[in-house]
């Protein structure tokens, strides 16, 4: 069994109000290429296929090229997507019959009284469970346990058996997810990988952006990561994975193919923070500030810009400003600034006040846990783990 395990596609994501259809385009354009290369028997895309449940028609049209191409490229592969829980489950159930013809299975929704129909068998090549994401108060009890028995009731042959699922593993490397921890990442509680059983060949995971395997033995569990970084925080390689079954019960040959970024997210400085400009630097003709930096950026570099900028009370009344002219001739993208305050010594620093704009990203919990730390209180895991539970039974609109 011949795999490609992607996830996390985010189409029609924006950056900073930047459309990325083009970038995505040529990413997408790169995963049919390693299709056709590759001839994989089987083709995974575990969740988050678009960055909201109600994608423009413009996005939705490229997905449906896509999914064409690749076709195309292997006639004889299978394909399967699954819903995150960036996307919507009716937009992959609704058109999952149509899609058939071109070998192309779409699974939005979980269907209580009939989870068998998440069991799909690859006739001579070996068995697909798709799980798509589930909000855990709704997820079918013991499930991934009770398919994979099932499919081992059906696998009379001995064939490879796969697994995909959308969610947040315990252990898991969730570096450029902000907000997150060991016990939640992106929104996701951590499941125990001991949750999935063990009666499976290869776990093909999506929600984590960084590609990683948690563990490589059978059954291996891997996160093939975002083929293209969401976020500048993601400053890691972005790829797709290949991975080769020989037989049921062996160890698969995983194998990371990179993803191009036609528009890299690039971060200056790349380490630390600089000041915003020379006046900044007592006047100092050679210091490094981050206006210099972007202002010697090459003029043909098609790039997205965050500077890191150190600053002891506020940027500059026009720095925004400043940095576009800095630009104006150039093909980079100014999205952002990426604020440190200088650290005081304890008689300079007063109180450790937010702003107004950092209360409101924080999430609840996080403001739990300043306030518990100021007071010198350790909350344990369980603790963090029942507050978690009380916020989420608040509705959204009446947090604030």
């Amino acid at each position: 069994m011949k795999i490609l395990h992607t996830s996390d596609w985010h189409l029609g994501h924006s950056l900073y109000s930047y459309d990325r259809q083009e970038e995505q385009t040529d990413m997408l354009r790169q995963i049919v290429d390693i299709v056709r290369e590759e001839q994989p028997d089987i083709f995974l895309l575990s969740g988050d296929v678009y960055d909201t449940s109600q994608p423009s028609a413009a996005t939705q049209h490229l997905f449906a090229d896509i999914m064409t191409d690749l076709h195309r490229a292997a006639t004889n592969m299978q394909i399967f997507v699954t819903a995150g829980n960036h996307d919507s489950p009716s937009r992959h159930d609704i058109y999952s019959r149509p899609w058939k013809a071109l070998n192309v299975n779409t699974i939005g929704s979980i269907i209580s009284n009939s989870p068998d129909e998440l069991i799909f068998k690859v006739e001579g090549i070996g068995f697909v469970i798709a799980v798509p994401y589930v909000y855990w108060r709704n997820m079918p009890e013991n499930l991934y346990r009770k398919l994979v028995e099932k499919v081992g009731d059906m696998n009379s042959d001995n064939l490879p058996v796969v697994m995909m699922a959308h969610t947040s593993v315990a252990g898991v490397n969730h570096a450029g997810h902000d907000h997150s921890n060991d016990l939640t990442v992106g929104g996701i509680d951590c499941m125990a990988p001991e949750e999935f059983g063990n009666d499976f060949d290869y776990l093909a995971l999506g929600h984590i952006h960084k590609p990683q395997t948690l563990r490589s033995q059978n059954p291996a569990i891997r996160y093939s990561g975002s083929p293209l970084a969401v976020s500048f925080d993601e400053n890691y390689d972005h790829s797709v994975t290949l991975v080769n079954i020989e037989k049921r019960g062996n160890k698969p040959e995983i194998r990371e193919i990179s993803i191009r970024n036609q528009h890299p997210l690039i971060t200056l400085p790349r380490e630390g923070a600089a000041p915003f400009d020379i006046e900044d630097q007592d006047d100092d003709a050679n210091a490094v500030t981050a206006l210099r930096l972007v202002s010697d950026l090459p003029d043909d570099l098609q790039a997205y810009i965050r500077l890191n900028v150190e600053i002891e009370d506020f940027l500059p009344l026009h720095a925004r400003e400043m940095v576009l002219e800095a630009i104006a001739d150039k093909e980079c993208r100014f999205c952002t600034f990426n604020i440190f305050r200088k650290e005081k010594t304890a008689i300079e620093s007063e109180d450790n006040r937010l702003s107004v704009t950092e209360f409101r990203e924080m999430a609840p919990i996080e403001v739990a846990q300043k306030y518990t730390s100021e007071l010198n209180i350790n909350l344990s895991d369980e603790q963090l783990m029942m507050l978690k539970e009380i916020f989420d039974q608040v509705p959204d609109n009446e947090i604030s």
